[in-house]
């Protein structure tokens, strides 16, 4: 009887995701979800519609792939196959089991909620959507008003209609102050007459008849730039062929699949290429995304894509419009409700969202004269009228990051790119990351970074990540939303010993893991295939993510080449690896390089396990220059003309490429970031006098480390140097001293410094007639 069930359970819950119910004291939303989880602010809730005081429950199936004991745990009560889950494991046969969650919002208070297992097969783990099935959909109404909705923002319904519910972002056209330079009068003429008869999937509407459209684009056709774009050489076939294999290949084929046929009657080709240099910039809703294009490969994509003509443009003639005409219907008939354009004033004025009626105005099978034609099919009317009937009884109450998230990733294609859930991209040789893990994976820093800031960790990948703009400030924050993630990690500062245990496991020496042979290292390429840069793991990756990927990557990535490398070994060896990597990767930049890092070509000098010394030309010191790098990855700079250490970093040692390339002579290049910069000129101090010039006396090594003699004033001074885990420790011995000793330590910020012996007194180290002192000078912890 149970394998009956099971069967039949099978046969039904063929839908992916789980069915949401949700409601609030006066409002019910259902919803189909991939997975559960959440995190919300105070003033957030799961949807819109509902406030943030919210009761949920998710009901669906649990797919279970091998039998065994499992444990769940989430901020929920969660029940598995009738029974509740906080009572202990649960024995569960391989198939489909009853699955029920609920959730009860405590108001006034952040929330979150993240449903895991764990069983004797693998480590606790988020449940993946892969798991959830359902038999129940939602109403039809309400999918009906869920795709109203998102209708409501393609079409840009709310930049003509008022509406009070602020969750909605209006989507604004392009720009049409410069119009005249990127296009011509008898494009314009036919797109303003009837959008869809030159692209099926336009969002404008038709709003104006022929002999409008003529007017206004007899005056559009007018506005150009006082420069207009550079010229391109005549067509050459063999470029035009070279920008057909860069469509397919850096990713426009993923959103134009059919490809983009007409452009060649709608711009020239030098104006398409700066468009496609910078396309925000005419149109920032988005929708074109920047590809970051170099000028040549816009200029060969621009070849291509204007070979084609549209043959409605080619035959048609120039429309004789009257501009002053053209001019008084824009600025009434709504066209600035969409596009800016400099110059001219906005006078039309449209009902509010919530008194339009269904099936009348833009809803109505054949919309009247003057009014917008969208080409609306039934469904699609249909659509946005259930979505007006709901939000009729009232505007949006909360922002909803869970449903950001969906709504952004449907308006700006993420899916046809990225896996997300049940949907996988089709098309490309090499997929970028999935979207699925991303908001437990990666840390919200570093996703506001690649969708706000343009940074990009895989640079090689001739499929490319575009960059929308503004339009995915509200994606960055909704991510690690709809992923239910928790707070950010705390900053770790590692020790030196840390630093050099975990470099070791990166590199290809004795014991190590060979991590560079499939990852770059510093702008180092990687041995074989390549994969991220080490030095900016831990600025991207969340700790959670990076214990769970080591310890089983094909369970997070399925098909990933990433080897599992403590598969077989003891747990407490494991973990203890595990973090030394962390620690590791949490020096960032300033790791030393790992052994089998070729540095010939580059001239690096890497330090071992001894210190390394180096008279050569250093930035910001005079031409007496000695560097000094130390095992752990602390470096200074000691200038025997001063007789002062003039800086420390922390990284790699030096770049000798200035020094050793051509004719040399320039300086070599310190390979981290400085943490402490002493002041200018000699800084003892004896009698409260200055010392005219100190006299270098050389230096001998001692354990391999170097000890500087100088001499001022009759003083004999001896100086080392000791790496610490955050930094250095200066050792003085002072002979002949007869006055008071002052020692000028600057204010350096972000710098503690520690003296065995004085009193630190503004910039100085008062030390009386001490004969020996250290002076520890440390990074200050985040």
């Amino acid at each position: 009887m149970p394998v009956l069930l099971g069967l039949l359970l099978a046969a039904q819950a063929e839908k992916p995701g789980l069915l949401l119910e949700a409601r609030d004291a006066e409002r019910r939303v259902l919803l189909a979800v991939p997975v559960p989880n959440f995190t919300l602010r105070e003033n957030e809730s799961l949807h819109p519609r509902l406030s943030p005081a919210f009761r949920a429950t998710w009901r669906g199936c649990l797919k279970i792939v091998r039998a065994g004991r499992y444990v769940f745990s989430g901020e929920a009560r969660i029940r598995v196959a009738g029974r509740d889950a906080s009572e202990g494991p649960i024995e569960l046969a391989a198939g489909l089991h009853e699955l029920r969650i609920d959730f009860e919002r405590e108001p006034g208070r952040p929330a979150r909620l993240r449903v895991e297992w764990e069983s004797d097969h693998f480590r606790r783990e988020p449940i993946p959507s892969s798991a959830f099935v359902r038999r129940e959909d939602p109403p039809v109404e309400e999918t009906l008003a869920e795709r109203g909705r998102d209708l409501a923002g393609e079409l840009g319904c709310i930049n003509c209609h008022r509406t009070e519910s602020a969750g909605f972002v209006p989507r604004r056209g392009p720009d049409l102050t410069h119009v005249g330079s990127r296009t011509n009068a008898r494009w314009l003429a036919l797109w303003i007459e009837d959008p869809r008869a030159l692209r099926p999937d336009a969002a404008m509407p038709a709003m104006l008849e022929r002999r409008e459209a003529a007017d206004v684009a007899a005056f559009l056709a007018q506005r150009r730039e006082a420069r207009p774009a550079p010229p391109m050489p005549p067509p050459d076939p063999a470029r035009a062929a070279r920008g057909r294999e860069l469509f397919g290949k850096i990713g426009c084929a993923q959103c134009h699949p059919g490809g983009l046929d007409g452009l060649g009657s709608k711009y020239e080709p030098g104006t398409l290429r700066d468009y496609l240099r910078d396309p925000l910039q005419v149109n920032p809703s988005g929708r074109m995304p920047s590809l970051l294009l170099s000028e040549d490969e816009a200029s060969l994509l621009a070849e291509h894509l204007t070979a084609s003509r549209h043959p409605a443009v080619e035959a048609s003639a120039p429309p004789a419009g009257d501009a002053a005409r053209g001019r008084r219907l824009v600025e009434t008939r709504g066209c600035l409700s969409c596009h800016p354009l400099e110059g001219t004033e906005n006078r039309s004025r449209a009902p509010d969202l919530t008194l339009l009626a269904d099936g009348r105005g833009c809803l109505a099978p054949e919309p009247g004269p003057g009014l917008p034609r969208y080409g609306l099919d039934e469904e699609r009317r249909r659509a946005l009228g259930a979505f007006l009937s709901s939000l009729k009884a009232g505007p949006d109450r909360s922002e909803a990051p869970v449903h950001a998230f969906s709504q952004a990733v449907r308006a700006y294609r993420c899916t046809a790119c990225h896996a997300l859930h049940d949907s996988t991209p089709r098309g490309l040789d090499a997929y970028p990351p999935a979207l699925t893990d991303a908001g437990l994976k990666l840390r919200p820093a570093w996703i506001e970074a690649v969708l706000l800031h343009r940074k990009r960790i895989r640079p090689w990948m001739e499929a490319r990540m575009p960059h929308f703009g503004e339009g995915l400030r509200r994606l960055a924050g909704a991510l690690p939303a709809a992923a239910g993630a928790g707070p950010e990690d705390p900053p770790r500062t590692p020790t030196r010993e840390e630093v050099r245990e975990g470099i070791r496991l990166i590199g290809r020496g004795r014991g190590g893991l060979s991590c560079i042979t499939c990852h770059d290292f510093k702008g180092h390429a990687s041995l074989g295939t390549r994969g991220p840069d080490m030095v900016e793991m831990y600025a991207r990756l969340r700790e959670d993510w990076f214990r769970r990927w080591m310890r089983d990557p094909i369970r997070l990535q399925p098909g990933t080449s990433m080897p599992n490398f403590f598969a077989s070994v003891p747990e407490a060896e494991a973990e203890r690896a595990i973090d030394l990597l962390w620690a590791c990767l949490a020096a960032g930049r300033e790791m030393p390089l790992p052994e089998g890092i070729e540095a010939a070509h580059s001239h690096l000098v890497v330090v071992r396990e001894t210190p390394v010394v180096l008279r050569t030309y250093l930035p910001d010191a005079s031409p007496a220059a000695i560097a000094v790098g130390l095992p752990g990855g602390v470096s200074y700079g000691f200038d025997a003309e001063s007789c002062s250490l003039r800086y420390a970093w922390m990284g790699d040692f030096l770049d000798m490429t200035p020094a050793w390339s051509g004719r040399g002579g320039l300086p070599a290049i310190p390979g981290g970031k400085r943490f402490y910069t002493a002041p200018d000129g000699f800084p003892f101090h004896f009698g409260g006098r200055p010392v005219a010039r100190p006299r270098f006396r050389g230096y001998v090594l001692v354990a391999g480390h170097p000890e500087f003699r100088y001499e001022a004033d009759g003083v004999e001074i001896r100086q080392s140097v000791s790496s610490l885990p955050s930094g250095l420790e200066l050792h003085f011995t002072l002979s002949g001293v007869r006055e008071p000793v002052e020692f000028r330590v600057g204010r350096p910020a972000g710098v503690r410094l520690t003296p065995s012996e004085g009193t630190l007194e503004g910039e100085w180290l008062r030390l009386g007639t001490t004969a020996t002192f250290r002076l520890k000078i440390e990074k200050e912890k985040p």
